[in-house]
């Protein structure tokens, strides 16, 4: 097995497991077959609830006036037989909310602004919500979860087998394998030391999709006449997507372990004029150009196909690269 090779199965390997783990969490775990009648989401150096589920089962004739309210900043979960603690970090808070179901009552610490300032408030909570899909929900859900990333995985996987020492097919392998751990993939809720490995695999492969995007189709299915007039735009997309990465990386495993880590870092940057918002737009602009410069090749070999043959197999391929990264150059 050449070096190549055995390095695409790895990371086919990595690729199965976060997506595999999503889906027995989502689907086969008890432990999240409920969830609290509340959203939150990360909020500077908190996790701060954002909407509030009030006709939710739970609260029916709950007439406790400490329920949760939009703006709490959530300090500490501990489920009903005691189990938590404080949450520093978006590891804590999956791993202390996973075991909260549905049948027992558990307590949730908020801070919350009153009169004097922020304030510590302990809430009772009654049980979880028990999660009750439609039809139209559970199609749409396997379809993100399980069928989309799981067809790009199984594309990557068989045309990286067997066209492993062709350049392109290697990197249309890593092109699906990339996307499809951009598709809703939530690794703070993984077991230990595995969160770490999800999360290092998720968040690169989210910076380099474009970059992939890029490479594939200014080589694919020949030589793009952009990649031929401006040979330096490879490298320079190249050191964009590496710096892209690494940010996204120490904000990643920042957010995950230390919320107070996350705010320095943030406050860090700004003080050099570089806010984590502003790089965010820089970097997405850089993304959005690669995938457009994808596309616009795609079309041009389209046009410049010599023959009637070429010309129909290129059409098909630009016609499915812009209906397939159109969405992606939005987002």
């Amino acid at each position: 097995m050449s070096v190549r090779l055995a390095a695409l199965f790895l990371v086919a390997a990595l690729t199965v497991g976060a997506r595999g783990n999503a889906v027995f969490l989502r689907y086969l775990s008890v432990e999240l077959s409920s969830a609290p009648p509340f959203s939150a989401e990360l909020d500077g150096d908190a996790m701060v609830i954002n909407h509030l589920d009030s006709s939710a089962a739970c609260y029916t004739g709950w007439s406790d006036p400490r329920r949760p309210q939009p703006g709490d900043r959530i300090l500490a979960i501990r489920d009903g037989k005691g189990r938590g603690g404080p949450i520093r970090g978006l590891f804590d808070y999956g791993a202390y909310l996973k075991p909260v179901n549905a049948e027992e009552p558990w307590t949730m610490t908020v801070g919350r602004n009153g009169p004097g300032g922020l304030q510590e408030v302990v809430l009772n909570m009654l049980p979880a919500v028990r999660l009750h899909w439609d039809l139209i929900e559970w199609l749409a859900r396997l379809a993100v979860d399980l069928y989309l990333p799981f067809l790009a995985i199984a594309t990557g996987l068989l045309v990286g087998w067997l066209r492993s020492g062709d350049d392109p097919a290697c990197l249309a392998a890593l092109l699906f394998f990339s996307l499809s751990l951009t598709i809703g993939l939530d690794v703070s809720q993984f077991a230990p030391y595995w969160r770490d490995v999800a999360l290092l695999v998720r968040v690169t492969a989210v910076h380099f999709l474009p970059f992939l995007v890029f490479m594939f189709f200014t080589r694919f299915p020949k030589p793009s006449p952009i990649g031929q007039a401006a040979p330096w735009l490879t490298p320079v997309f190249f050191v964009e997507t590496l710096a892209s990465a690494g940010v996204g990386l120490v904000e990643a495993f920042a957010a995950h372990h230390s919320f107070a880590a996350f705010g320095g870092f943030s406050r860090n940057l700004a003080s050099v004029g570089l806010a984590l918002d502003r790089l965010g737009v820089v970097f997405t602009a850089g993304a959005a150009i690669m995938i457009a410069i994808a596309l616009v090749s795609v079309v041009l070999n389209a046009a410049g196909a010599s023959s009637i043959d070429e010309r129909r197999r290129l059409r098909i391929i630009a016609t499915g690269a812009i209906v397939g990264l159109l969405p992606a150059a939005a987002l």
